[in-house]
């Protein structure tokens, strides 16, 4: 839920102040899995994870400019879902791009504007959850999917148990996760999953604190949930979860705490791209190994930005629109694995 970039601004600047005195801010499309796939070598074994990724050139730029937005890949396409526009707007617009198109196709719309809500595919339909119009949150959650005329057609799926925008949601073994948010009033704590068929979301675990713009990712049958706004001001944290168990524990830590970051897993290594700190928008890319909570630097982005979004594309990260400077974004950027680790 973000009515303006100088308000969000001025929460960052009042919520580090409030924690340091009373207390204490072109190639194939893959298929749905591909966010967590990895490459093999010619003897079978598990190619290694690349250590950076670099910009090169890719798909063309949005057809306006967002921030705020939401992206996922499904039937072989990239899909953008709402976001705010110039004005600080928000839209109900989706966008498609697929390769061999000179431009983004414009496929129809949500039920409603929203900016700020998550956006993740399952069971081939492209799920898009919460948000919020003006500094309202929703508890709404929408699949849309391509009807032969090539429009987005919508149904309604389970809402969630409270109204929350500033959420993020990750995908992985035919489940929709959802967790952090804000209502208004509350950080939401709890971890959300739903399967299609199911009736309502289920929860699945609880954090020890509630993060607005933080970025999550599923990898090795865990989740995990990195930096971001919480009551206390920006956040270092990484917290893995398993869904399985309901375990939550501490994995690690941002070099710097940091929110509007974006995540993406290449490799079985999350990729932590761009964002805001407390010095202002970043272009740094971060590389998060799970298996020893290491947090190494791995590339930058052409300029710094952060309030965008990120899907796995081939192989590679495509990031999307964002804000920089409190002027948001057309810009789409294509980052390609370098180097092995």
């Amino acid at each position: 839920m973000r009515p303006g970039r100088m308000a969000a601004v001025v929460l960052v600047v009042a919520a580090v102040a409030v924690a340091a005195t009373a207390l204490a801010r072109r190639p194939q499309p893959p298929g749905p899995a591909a966010a967590a796939h990895t490459h093999r070598s010619s003897a079978g074994k598990p190619a290694a994870a690349p250590a950076r990724l670099v910009a090169v050139a890719g798909p063309p730029a949005l057809p306006v400019r967002l921030e705020g937005l939401s992206a996922t890949v499904a039937a072989g396409r990239i899909w953008v879902l709402g976001g705010l526009v110039d004005g600080n707007t928000s839209t109900a617009a989706v966008y498609t791009w697929r390769p061999g198109q000179r431009a983004w196709q414009s496929v129809g719309a949500l039920p409603f504007a929203r900016h700020d809500g998550a956006a993740v595919t399952v069971g081939g339909a492209v799920w898009f959850i919460g948000g919020g119009l003006g500094i309202v949150s929703d508890p709404q959650a929408t699949a849309l999917a391509l009807a032969a005329s090539g429009r987005a057609t919508a149904r309604a799926l389970p809402a969630l148990p409270v109204a929350r925008s500033d959420l993020v949601a990750t995908a992985a073994a035919h489940t929709a996760y959802v967790t952090g948010g804000y209502d208004g009033l509350t950080f939401a704590t709890d971890v959300l999953a739903l399967r299609p068929g199911e009736r309502a979301w289920r929860t699945v675990a609880h954090l020890s604190q509630g993060a607005r713009y933080a970025a999550l990712a599923a990898v090795g049958g865990r989740l995990y949930r990195f930096g971001g706004l919480t009551p206390a001001g920006l956040t270092a944290d990484i917290w893995a979860v398993d869904p399985a168990t309901g375990t939550v524990r501490l994995a690690g830590h941002l070099p710097v705490p940091t929110q509007y970051l974006t995540a993406a897993v290449v490799d079985g290594r999350v990729f932590l791209i761009g964002g805001q700190t407390a010095q202002g928008d970043t272009a740094a890319i971060w590389r998060f190994d799970p298996a020893t909570g290491k947090v190494t630097a791995a590339g930058r982005l052409p300029s710094a930005r952060g309030y965008g979004a990120a899907v796995v594309w081939g192989g590679r990260v495509v990031y999307l629109g964002g804000d920089q400077g409190g002027t948001a974004l057309a810009d789409v950027t294509e980052l390609a694995p370098s180097g092995r680790a």
